[in-house]
């Protein structure tokens, strides 16, 4: 199958992306702040709790249509 030039585009633009995570951290919450480059996610959980720190990690990279595998870089 050939892939269009829209197609590769859209390929490298999906590769070459990269997720931001900002912290804000305090002994009882901690304030996150996902971004894709263009949006902004925010969601405060407890703090230390990594497990649903992962968990919105993978939603925002659903929410803003990334791979599984995107860079994230805090």
């Amino acid at each position: 199958m050939k892939k269009s030039q829209e197609t590769l585009r859209v390929i490298d633009t999906i590769k070459g992306a990269i997720m931001y995570i900002a912290f804000e951290l305090s002994n009882s919450k901690w304030k996150l702040a996902f971004s894709d480059g263009s949006k902004v996610r925010y969601k405060t959980i407890t703090a230390g709790n990594l497990a649903q720190l992962q968990i919105e990690i993978d939603l925002s990279k659903q929410k803003f249509k990334m791979l599984e595998d995107v860079r994230v870089v805090s």
